[in-house]
């Protein structure tokens, strides 16, 4: 099979027909050349009409980001697709970091999606297309078994979302600048891949070499356990559609009584989570809930209290479990919120938001036998004794866009921001 029958198979897996408009997301580096030159390549047969686009972030130099455009702009010139060069329509990468609560990694992938979607709006395509590879699939599977995450995470970065197209992810790397050399189309290096400070570079750079060397078949082990995460998260899903069922009304949801005490409390957290992502208007890019915060959210609502945070209340009437979007106001909750925390997050510590609060409890902060402790919010922090002092430190930072409260620090030291993400 030639490349371009392999590229026009993954095409139509992905339902991208004959006659549709697409918008390639073209950085300069190899792996969005590549799907430009296979893209160029099949245009025709597959009757595309093609457009792409580089996205401005400002992480590198104007050197390098102009040279890196031109990369572009020519590679595009010579093959007769129109290309525009894109900015992001904010105040940068500091911006969206402070505004998301966003590493810095997230917050370019934010920049650089929401630039492509506007794009496409204006042009009138289809799709986007990203040069994602079997590569970035392995990294991001492998970052996910060390956070933590269940099936739907190992699964892996999916193929297609919304608009989104991703047809180079069964691709290796390798293959693709062979192509590339073969055809004598030149590509730039990115030179923030071997910069530490990303940890998805020093997990590429530093981790995976090493366990090259332990486990050599390490890459086909990992795309099995991919692979069988998403077929236990497909099972999983269908059990949780069928024995707790949601409804869905503007900015919340909610399950019935009956049904949710039935359950089994996987699926109650499966209901939590999903029902989280449905409405979910943070704009922050596949944000994933940690799972502590998942169980606290069962907990509590299984006692029969009102949780909130994280810009979500989750409560129990006589007749549904509803979870709802707090209408936020310059930061702050109309309504109590409350986090109820055992012995067991004392000893490992805590971390929360409340309203415009950051709340972090490190360990041995509270005695032990005070558990469980209750921290409320209604206009004002309210926290049991903790050791030293009740609120050590306060900090004119912002975790959210927040004109009405502070953020405060118990007993720990600064949340520097979130962690970055693939």
């Amino acid at each position: 099979m030639t490349a371009e029958e392999h590229f026009l198979n993954d095409l139509v897996r992905l339902d991208i027909g004959k006659g549709c408009s697409v918008l390639i997301g073209l950085s300069g580096g190899g792996d969005s050349v590549a799907l430009l030159e296979l893209v160029h390549r099949v245009a025709e047969q597959h009757q595309l009409t093609v457009h792409a686009a580089r996205v401005v972030h400002g992480i590198r130099g104007d050197d390098v980001e102009n040279a890196e455009i031109e990369l572009c702009s020519e590679l595009c010139e010579e093959r007769g697709i129109p290309f525009s060069s894109l900015n992001d329509g904010t105040d940068g990468i500091s911006a969206v970091k402070h505004r998301l609560g966003t590493g810095t990694e997230q917050a370019a992938r934010f920049i650089r999606h929401s630039a492509l979607e506007r794009h496409l709006k204006e042009l009138g395509a289809d799709f986007i297309l990203l040069g994602h590879t079997a590569e970035d699939q392995l990294e991001t599977i492998l970052m996910r078994v060390f956070t933590g995450s269940g099936p739907e995470g190992l699964r892996g970065i999916p193929e297609s979302r919304s608009r989104l197209r991703r047809p180079l992810l069964s691709w290796h790397r390798s293959e693709l600048r062979r192509l590339l050399r073969a055809a004598g189309v030149p590509w730039a290096e990115d030179s923030t891949n071997s910069d530490s400070a990303y940890r998805r570079n020093r997990i590429r750079n530093e981790l995976i070499p090493l366990i090259s060397e332990i486990v050599p078949g390490w890459p086909g082990g990992l795309e099995t356990l991919g692979e069988r995460s998403g077929e236990v998260a497909d099972v999983l899903d269908n059990h949780r559609k069928k024995v707790l069922p949601m409804k869905k009304c503007d900015s919340e949801v909610s399950w019935l009584i009956e049904n949710w005490d039935e359950a089994d409390d996987y699926t109650r957290a499966a209901a939590i989570w999903n029902g989280l992502s449905e409405i979910d208007v943070s704009d922050i890019p596949d944000r994933r809930v940690p799972w502590r915060t998942i169980k606290d959210m069962r907990r509590s609502v299984s006692m029969g209290q009102t949780w909130t945070g994280r810009g979500f209340t989750l409560k129990r009437t006589d007749q549904r479990i509803i979870l709802a979007v707090i209408e936020q106001t310059f930061g702050k909750f109309g309504d109590e919120g409350r986090i109820v925390l055992d012995a067991e997050d004392l000893i490992k510590g805590f971390t929360a938001t409340l309203g415009g609060y950051r709340i972090v409890i490190q360990p041995d902060a509270i005695d032990i036998a005070s558990a469980p402790v209750e921290i409320l919010f209604g206009g004002k922090l309210r926290t049991p004794e903790i050791r030293g002092s009740s609120i050590t430190e306060k900090s004119s930072g912002r975790f959210i866009p927040d004109a009405g409260s502070e953020i405060s620090y118990i007993y720990g030291k600064e949340v520097i921001e979130g962690p970055d993400d693939e």
